[in-house]
């Protein structure tokens, strides 16, 4: 060792990383935090902690731990800091034992243990122990999580403390979390609104989850207020910091302002936008008003946050909030975005939620029948296809062990559909410019939704597929009123599945996350190569469709009916006598002396073929 690692070697400190079995340290915390789960009295409390202070100084003394001793645990580096901390944490602290708990913490860092860079300082239920311990950290961005207390005492010594010039400093890559907040307004103290305020004037970052949450709770409107004008105060900070720092011209306009009535319009899509510009420009900005919009996140706008409900976006817009129509990045209007996690984990009125929030949408200046950059597609489309998705994504819920009641699930499902969907879902007058024999002259918004009932019963298994089949194009089918064009068109396109043709038309291209998609039309030579290769059986096809029409016609039957009948009967007997070979290939195997002998027939598996009678005719004998 040279002379300058002398002269460094006294303020050396290397400390292996111990396994818990090995740290008495650990033993120790684990024996505390196992006392305080039997919830002691403040004064037990207090005993708890004297009695840890005397074994970690006895355990110092005797070197059989030190304050710098670091423990392996969950597979991460804790400090005896993070460990004692933890085990506090575990169970809730009353005013009294936070100041215990504070002697315990003090004494570590005296000590000379510290905490880890990653680890979650703080509880604003004790924000006096979070200044206090603020003076001793050695490094001022050491992140701090922030607890909202729901007890009322504890809110209101909050209130007080930042009152009386407590400062609630943010750090500049602080983990904010908000989990235990109850947003309730307290009869007439109104403790939690005067918290959440003080904590919003002092810079916390509060997230939209923090807005939703407030539809968890009656009486919490006053609080949603409070963040939705902070959310406008937010934005307005970001546009005049872009104006001041941003080369004219070079950014998108995020707020107007119309000097007459003193009301603005923000078009929130373009906010993380012009973080990015600034980011990328070296421009520091607040943390309040950073906006990270993850590659794979569609919610770049309050619009396109697919858990406001229809009366958090009404207040969003009462604020001036605007771009119901606008797109995001991956292409898709607020309209489109409709959140496939509800149907696995189903809740009812979560369901309900977003139907209400689709109609609102619409009602504020959505177009169903707008055109999906990239495709030629519209919304309309493409909403129809994520509905039924969801409702088919829903019986992944037996996957995770859960009960299920399948009518249930089906009435909750159907319920708000009826109740607030027809400004949106299957509209029959939208086609698309794909070119395929399920639906000539374009998919209409019925062909999207019966290729994807068609693609879910074929790969996705469950109890009664007939039973659910028949449900679905029933459903469908009274949704369009009797219409007996719309009547063919399902006809038309169960007898594609039936024959087994190879469809040409638009296909899914999957984007983040991937249960969203859009709808693109393929290239022109797949296209032609496809209709070569089917040509015979499009032409089978459309034979044997002229003859059903006619039947059809004739028989002057609902559609359902039809199909369990004639079509059903005709499409066995079709398909009963189709040859899997032509007569030239018979031809040339008899000269070679190959004899073909029929075999018994086997109705293909086809999800079309499962409209079968309800009751199926006994063999005659």
């Amino acid at each position: 060792m040279g002379a300058g690692g002398y002269s460094i070697a006294p303020l050396l400190q290397l400390q292996p990383l111990l396994d818990k079995e090995h740290s008495v340290a650990y033993r120790i915390s684990a024996d505390l935090e196992y006392s305080l789960a039997e919830r002691p009295t403040p004064n037990e409390y207090g005993l708890h902690v004297d009695h840890v202070i005397r074994q970690l100084q006895q355990a110092f003394d005797l070197r059989e731990a030190s304050p710098f001793d670091k423990v392996e645990w969950h597979g991460t580096e804790r400090s005896l800091f993070d460990l004692f901390y933890w085990s506090c944490l575990e169970q809730p602290a009353a005013t009294d034992e936070a100041e215990h708990r504070l002697r315990l913490l003090v004494f570590l860092l005296d000590c000379g243990s510290k905490p880890n860079r990653d680890i979650l300082l703080g509880y604003l239920s004790s924000l006096r122990e979070l200044c206090f311990l603020d003076s001793r950290l050695p490094d001022p961005d050491y992140c701090v999580t922030i607890y909202v207390p729901s007890s009322p005492v504890e809110r209101r010594s909050i209130r007080n403390l930042l009152s009386q010039g407590h400062e609630c400093t943010v750090p500049s890559e602080p983990m904010i979390s908000s989990r235990h907040i109850i947003y309730v307004e307290d009869d007439y103290t109104e403790d939690t609104y005067h918290s959440i305020k003080l904590l919003t004037e002092a810079g916390w970052p509060f997230e939209w989850d923090d807005i939703r949450r407030c539809e968890d709770y009656e009486g919490s409107g006053k609080i949603k207020w409070l963040f939705i004008n902070e959310l406008v105060a937010q934005r307005k900070r970001l546009w005049r910091l872009a104006q001041s720092c941003l080369p004219a011209g070079q950014f998108p306009k995020l707020i107007a302002e119309d000097e007459k009535t003193d009301q603005i319009t923000i078009l929130d899509i373009h906010a993380s936008e012009i973080c990015a510009r600034l980011v990328k420009r070296g421009i520091p900005i607040e943390l309040a008003l950073q906006l990270y919009v993850a590659k794979s996140d569609l919610h770049e706008s309050v619009y396109h946050y697919t858990n406001f409900s229809a009366e958090t976006l009404q207040y969003l817009y009462q604020a001036g909030f605007r771009g119901v129509t606008q797109l995001n990045r991956h292409g898709f209007v607020p309209l489109m975005t409709l959140d496939c996690a509800l149907s696995i984990w189903w809740q009812a009125i979560q369901w309900r939620k977003s139907m209400e929030r689709l109609a609102w949408l619409v009602s504020k200046g959505a177009d169903p029948y707008q055109e999906v950059p990239g495709t030629s597609a519209t919304v309309a489309h493409h909403l129809g296809a994520k509905m039924v998705d969801i409702f088919f994504f829903g019986w992944g819920i037996t996957y995770f062990g859960l009960k299920f009641d399948p009518q249930e699930y089906y009435r909750d499902w159907k319920q708000p559909v009826l109740e607030y969907c027809k400004p949106f879902f299957l509209l029959p007058s939208v086609r698309d410019k794909c070119v395929c024999a399920c639906s000539p002259g374009g998919c209409t918004t019925m062909s999207v939704v019966l290729r994807h009932i068609v693609y879910h019963l074929t790969t996705l298994e469950m109890k009664e597929p007939s039973f659910w089949f028949r449900e679905l194009i029933q459903f469908l089918l009274w949704w369009t009123k009797g219409d007996t064009e719309t009547g063919w068109e399902v006809i038309r396109f169960l007898s594609f599945d039936a024959l087994g043709l190879k469809h040409s038309c638009c296909i899914e291209k999957r984007c983040f996350p991937d249960t969203y998609f859009i709808l693109e039309s393929r290239e022109e030579e797949e296209v032609e190569e496809i209709h070569d290769e089917e040509s015979l059986r499009i032409m089978e096809l459309e034979n044997l469709l002229d003859e059903l029409r006619i039947k059809f016609d004739d028989l002057g039957q609902p559609v359902m009916k039809f199909l369990e009948g004639h079509w059903y009967t005709r499409m066995i007997d079709h398909l009963s006598q189709r040859d899997s070979y032509d007569e030239e290939h018979v031809t040339d195997l008899k000269r070679i002396g190959v004899k073909l002998e029929p075999e018994e027939f086997v109705v293909p598996d086809r999800v079309s073929l499962l409209i079968r009678p309800k009751i199926m005719p006994e063999d005659s004998t």
